[in-house]
């Protein structure tokens, strides 16, 4: 949230320092993304053994309903979790890309306009 209250007031202020905080904003963007991916990783390697001990001595199968609650709704949870996580990167880099662009013309307007694609 505090990002977004940081581009709304850089949208009052000039061109350029506007510029700077969505590149900023969408740094952070980055940032996420990445750090998603490395705790989905260790967040299997804790759930996992535990998972497979939970199987055992509750002696539950894989259909049953608590299976259901405990091992296949977080997997399901994690992988819409890596899959969003995927979009936010793809969508901040277009983005960051479209913002380096216009401001290499806001420094040089005489340069040639280029084409943005992400919007």
């Amino acid at each position: 949230m505090r990002l977004r209250e940081k581009e709304d007031t850089a949208v009052a202020a000039g061109s350029a320092q506007h510029l700077a905080v969505l590149g900023s904003v969408r740094r952070q963007e980055i940032r996420l993304a990445h750090f998603i991916w490395i705790v989905l990783p260790l967040e299997l390697a804790f759930l996992t053994p535990w998972w497979v001990i939970g199987t055992r001595v509750h002696h539950r199968s894989l259909t049953d309903v608590g299976s259901w609650q405990t091992v296949w709704l977080p997997i399901v949870g994690m992988v819409a979790l890596f899959v969003w996580s995927l979009r936010l990167r793809r969508r901040a880099r277009a983005e960051l890309r479209d913002i380096e662009l216009l401001h290499a013309q806001y420094r040089d307007p005489d340069a040639a306009t280029p084409t943005l694609k992400g919007g």
